[in-house]
């Protein structure tokens, strides 16, 4: 019965850990969008104002709704970090350059961080279906991942939507860029959710 109790009690406490470190990431994440706000509101950068607000809803909702969907503090990390990046993006200048204009090597960094994106984007969907997914589905993995790989492309397509959005109403075409920025921007959502899947199904067939 002693040894119960203090396993019950080392459960409970690192159950409390989690949830601090949940807050913890989340809560900051918000602090730091609050203050982007402010930024972006005083430098007149209507298209990262329009975006941050709707980054704290979502932030909120899945804080809010964590347990139901079954995310790790690791991947909230991880969505913190993009989203963090994202932002930098676009109020970030470097000599007179804006971060998401700048080029490393072959790649731009909206490249990258839609590719990052998208990789992270497939891994908090298997997260999502996870608790639902019976045994079947190791013997019918291509159509699963076939599955998860479109709902990925699904949530960067609202993405795109959403910038298509600051486009007509925020005057940012500039920012965001044309029909071939939005193509390649898909291409790279496609790069990061199909490495995401691949992950994804291999963690699932161990």
């Amino acid at each position: 019965e002693c040894f119960s109790k203090l396993f019950y009690m080392i459960n409970k406490t690192n159950h409390m850990d989690k949830k601090l470190e949940r807050n913890l990431i989340m809560g900051s994440l918000i602090v730091f969008l609050i203050i982007t706000e402010f930024f972006s509101l005083k430098s007149g950068n209507l298209e990262f104002a329009y975006y941050i607000p709707l980054l704290v809803i979502f932030t909120i909702g899945l804080l809010v709704y964590n347990k139901e969907l079954h995310l790790t503090n690791h991947i909230l990390l991880a969505f913190a970090i993009i989203i963090v990046l994202h932002v930098f993006g676009g109020l970030i200048h470097l000599s007179g350059t804006r971060l998401y204009d700048m080029t490393f090597g072959i790649l731009r960094y909206d490249n990258i961080i839609h590719a990052i994106a998208s990789f992270i984007s497939a891994l908090v969907a298997y997260n999502v279906l996870r608790p639902h997914l019976d045994k079947s589905v190791k013997k019918r993995y291509v159509y699963f991942g076939l599955i998860l790989l479109l709902l990925t492309f699904g949530l960067g397509a609202v993405n795109e939507i959403l910038e298509f959005i600051a486009v007509v109403y925020f005057n940012a075409g500039a920012g965001v860029g044309g029909y071939v920025n939005t193509l390649k921007d898909l291409i790279f959502n496609a790069i990061g959710a199909l490495i995401g899947v691949i992950v994804a199904i291999r963690y699932h067939l161990s």
